[in-house]
């Protein structure tokens, strides 16, 4: 069975004047909060990123952005020159946090031994591919 992508959806991006058909003003050395709902199907945790850049520059500046609550995520950004500047909004599916939240709440309910975390982990590793050399897992030897 083939495993479909994940999808993380993103929108209720602000701020926005006519759904981004107008530009946002702002003096140079004010900050602007960016908020945006993200989700995705599933249990596991998200990762989002807040970039923005000068129109025309191919440098992004990026910082994360923090969840409330609802799905309500939010980053700040600082304009640091005079002209005009673009902000996106990123998500993904964070396998990696996804993982240690789901490692701290065994833990904090005392069903969790080493022995148990360690062949999980290999399993899981394993699985995605992440340490295998010619079909063996080597690296766990």
């Amino acid at each position: 069975m083939n495993k479909s992508p994940e999808t993380t959806v993103i929108r209720r991006i602000s701020p926005s004047l006519d759904n981004a058909r107008f530009a946002v003003k702002r003096a140079v050395g004010e900050t602007i909060t960016v908020r945006a709902d993200v989700f995705k199907d599933g249990h596991d945790e998200i990762a989002v990123m807040l970039k923005w850049r000068q129109v025309g520059s191919k440098i992004w500046r990026e910082t994360p952005m923090t969840p409330h609550l609802n799905d309500n995520w939010s980053g700040t950004l600082s304009l640091t020159s005079p002209g005009a500047w673009e902000f996106t909004v990123e998500a993904w599916g964070d396998v990696f946090f996804s993982w240690q939240h789901e490692l701290e709440k065994k833990f904090a309910s005392r069903r969790c031994r080493i022995y148990w975390i360690c062949s999980h982990t290999r399993r899981q590793v394993a699985g995605r591919g992440g340490l295998e050399k010619n079909g063996r897992n080597d690296a766990w030897r």
